[in-house]
């Protein structure tokens, strides 16, 4: 017979409770798994005793050992004799609301409640703690820590066990613990989060929480670390299934089938966290549930004016960006009112003189990804550079100019509005995510090759992080914490002024680096924006001119590492879109999101790389510490092809998509699920010098043997794009 007992107990306390097992184990009673109980501050049971609280004399080693009862025959010829004992009506009733305990030579009297929640999280109940007002669910496939149901049966059941007693006759089963420990531990079970930060803010933080993670260890409390992880560094996101919310463009036909616009009518996802309002024609959609989303955004549109740096639109109606704006009218009048504020906001500048652009607009894919803050009862509006709301005479006529040039010059199918006019909300379910913005350079002529941050102003959650802005370092952000993060956000960059034949021998960049603290590289996005090297001559230098790359990737960060974004020939370009700056919001933003998942999300990446042709080639970080994460997909060659590949799936799985690919200006990009597009991209021909990446961000419901790859083609010349990239994955829960 295999006998359970509490994994990493002591060899005295295990040979104790040998004979006892035996012989209670058969006689558990079912009634005896009870849900925990926590107190309210009202409940009786709170004024009954608190005697683990009291302060007892420091119990040193050498005490400690002395007060242990003896082993072996000594301890069966020392043990009292139960029978003769005088047993008081406590120790006798089982159903007491006290048990009597002495903990390392201290006496502790224990509210009942408290043991019970201490049992039935020694369980493996999968929820936190019974402290911060959630309740352990009691998963009856595991049994209970046995120590904690011999403590529960009463004194009537110890007379296998070390006991002591007081003068009047009370029985405590001795525990062979550091009592100091032990009041942690019940603590801890009994305001869980609320009592570890408490805490976490002490000087002798350090020892205590390693102590308490072994009294959590003895006895099998597994929500501890999650806890301290959530305290210390915010609660680790995941996202689920049904946690999804997508209104997307659908054609509009006419009697013969032919199309004849398209509109914001296509829907899917869960409409309990947002849905349309047939009332509102204006609006994408109403919010429904307050919280944190990631936005997946795209919308086909044209470039807009090119602005000087530093430069915005003072007003509102001379806005050209695309953005999501957001508008509460319960709260700040009605929708007749043109009142929204830019929520997110999107662009392309056209370097072009005005006839030009009249005569061919540049089209390309406004789109980013960003996380979030919405509140029940936000109406969301997306417009083609308009800012704000207009009169509908105005917005018709722009929405009209804009529709016919998108029309006339499209690189896609008219039947594919879908893949190109998107808006996808994903609720977050975590609080550990940080967003910073990059700072303004103060003089116009600099040509730095590092980006320096700021915290952003937002209406994210402000809790502590997994991730923080170096205080000495403004180009590093560090990582307190390691673990698999996503990161979102947008740079610019700019070819330097006294650029050189020389230079323009090999690829300048931007690109985000993670490198540990001693700066070895852990992982390198090369190509946020590049410059190509066949120029024959140097480009020519323009003030105005600047590039645009987005930051979409899944990394795997070793604590103390920190990211950056360096630019190599090229410069940052920290004008446009920087913090801070009263423009902030007419404008851009250039920032970096830092969001740490959690340690069960199931995350896939795969390298995106053009030898003759796109394949794929795992390449995930952190697979060593996180052993869990085995691949979704099997890279498979295409028939004849030894070079061109897709991804196949091995499951059927919900997803996030994040993907970035670069190419040359003016290609375009489409993501496929077997011979179906589901995201179209391009890239602005003529708003600037060198290649840009492409945004590939959508959440896909995927079944086993779907493929999943990538097709290019466009002015850039060639089939394929001549940069590379990644599509990375997260299993929705």
């Amino acid at each position: 017979m295999t006998i359970p007992h509490p994994p990493n107990t002591s060899p005295m306390i295990a040979t104790y409770l040998l004979p006892t097992y035996f012989y209670l184990l058969p006689t558990l009673h079912p009634t005896d798994h009870r849900p925990p109980h926590r107190p309210t501050p009202q409940d009786p049971a709170q004024e009954v005793d608190r005697d683990h609280h009291q302060q007892q004399p420091h119990i040193t080693t050498e005490t400690k050992m002395a007060q242990q009862p003896p082993a072996g025959a000594a301890a069966a010829a020392a043990a009292p004799d139960h029978k003769k004992r005088r047993l008081t009506s406590a120790s006798i009733d089982k159903e007491s609301p006290i048990i009597f305990l002495n903990v390392g030579g201290a006496k502790r009297n224990i509210r009942r409640s408290i043991w019970n929640a201490l049992r039935d999280t020694s369980c493996g109940a999968g929820i936190s703690s019974v402290g911060d007002g959630v309740e352990a669910s009691v998963n009856e496939e595991k049994l209970s820590n046995p120590l904690c149901d011999l403590v529960l049966m009463g004194a009537s059941h110890w007379s296998d066990v070390p006991t002591t007693s007081d003068d009047d006759g009370t029985i405590r089963i001795y525990l062979d613990r550091n009592p100091q420990a032990f009041d942690d531990l019940l603590e801890f079970i009994e305001y869980g989060k609320v009592f570890l930060k408490s805490l976490i803010s002490k000087d002798d933080s350090g020892a205590r929480l390693e102590r308490l993670k072994m009294e959590c260890d003895y006895f099998t409390v597994d929500a501890f670390l999650k806890d301290v992880d959530e305290v210390m560094f915010g609660e680790a996101v995941s996202f689920r299934s049904d946690g999804w919310f997508r209104v997307a463009g659908k054609c509009s036909r006419d009697e013969g089938g032919e199309v004849r616009y398209w509109n914001w009518k296509e829907v899917s996802g869960n409409e309990s966290i947002a849905a349309q309002d047939s009332c509102r024609s204006l609006a994408l959609c109403g919010v429904k549930t307050t919280g944190t989303y990631l936005m997946f955004y795209s919308l086909y549109s044209v470039a807009v004016t090119a602005l000087l740096p530093g430069q915005f639109w003072p007003e509102e109606s001379s806005d050209e960006f695309v953005q999501v704006s957001v508008f509460h009218d319960e709260m700040t009048g009605s929708e007749d009112g043109h009142w929204t504020y830019p929520l997110v906001r999107a662009g392309a500048f056209d370097y072009r003189d005005m006839e030009a652009r009249e005569e061919e607009p540049l089209l390309f894919t406004a789109a980013f990804a960003e996380p979030v803050s919405l509140k029940r009862g936000n109406q969301l509006y997306c417009a083609h550079g308009t800012g704000t709301i207009q009169p509908t005479a105005l917005l018709q006529a722009r929405m009209i100019r804009v529709t016919d040039a998108i029309t006339e010059h499209s690189a896609f199918s008219e039947e594919d509005p879908h893949c190109l006019n998107f808006m996808t909300l994903v609720r977050v379910f975590g609080d550990s995510i940080a967003k910073w913005n990059a700072k303004s350079e103060k003089d116009p002529k600099s040509e730095h090759s590092v980006i320096k941050w700021v915290p952003a102003q937002d209406d994210l959650p402000k809790t502590a992080q997994g991730a923080y802005l170096d205080e000495t370092d403004e180009t590093k952000i560090r990582f307190r914490k390691a673990g698999y993060y996503l990161l979102l956000g947008r740079v610019a960059s700019r070819l330097k002024k006294n650029l050189t034949a020389d230079m323009c021998s090999f690829f300048g960049t931007v690109r985000v680096e993670l490198r540990t603290n001693g700066g070895l590289p852990l992982q390198i996005d090369p190509e946020i924006i590049s410059y190509p090297s066949n120029y024959s001559d140097p480009p020519s230098y323009n003030k105005k001119m600047a590039e645009y790359g987005p930051i979409n990737d899944i990394i795997y960060a070793e604590k103390d590492s920190y990211v950056s974004v360096r630019a190599t020939e090229g410069a940052c370009f920290a004008r446009h879109g920087t913090a801070p700056s009263p423009s902030v919001d007419k404008i851009p933003t250039q920032s970096l999101s830092t969001i740490r998942l959690d340690h069960d999300m199931r995350v896939d990446r795969y390298h995106v790389s053009n030898g003759g042709g796109l394949s794929y080639k795992r390449a995930l970080g952190g697979v060593e510490s996180v052993p869990n994460q085995a691949p979704l997909f099997d890279v498979v060659n295409i028939a004849g092809s030894r070079s061109i590949s897709k991804l196949k799936a091995l499951e059927d799985c919900c997803c996030i998509v994040i993907g970035c690919l670069s190419c040359r200006v003016g290609n375009t990009v489409s993501l496929y699920k077997n011979d179906d597009a589901i995201v179209h991209s391009q890239l602005c021909e003529g708003s600037g010098h060198g290649y840009g990446s492409h945004t590939l961000n959508t959440v896909v419901e995927i079944k086993a043997n779907d493929t999943v790859y990538i097709k290019s083609s466009g002015s850039g010349g060639g089939v394929y794009p001549g940069g590379g990239g990644h599509l990375a994955f997260l299993r929705l829960q």
